[in-house]
């Protein structure tokens, strides 16, 4: 019980720093509007956010029953910090 607890908190952590990586790409994006790398980036960002809160979505709801998934998905939002 306590282990599901401490997922729920990843991963209200995790949408909480959405918003956060919008910002800061829309910021780079704009003091750097010329660079093809970070748009790039900017937009594998993207990518991995579409296609992972889905995951992160049914591991709060208890609807993927595998921890090995929480641990993927941080590790996807820890690097792209």
């Amino acid at each position: 019980m306590q282990q599901r607890a401490e997922n729920r908190e990843k991963i209200i952590s995790a949408f909480a720093e959405i918003p956060l990586l919008f910002r800061e790409a829309v910021d780079a994006r704009r003091a750097f509007p010329h660079d093809h790398s970070l748009l790039s980036e900017i937009q594998s960002m993207y990518q991995a956010l579409l296609q992972d809160i889905p995951s992160l979505i049914n591991l709060f709801l208890h609807k993927h029953g595998r921890l090995c998934e929480l641990e993927k998905v941080s590790t996807v939002y820890s690097t792209l910090k």
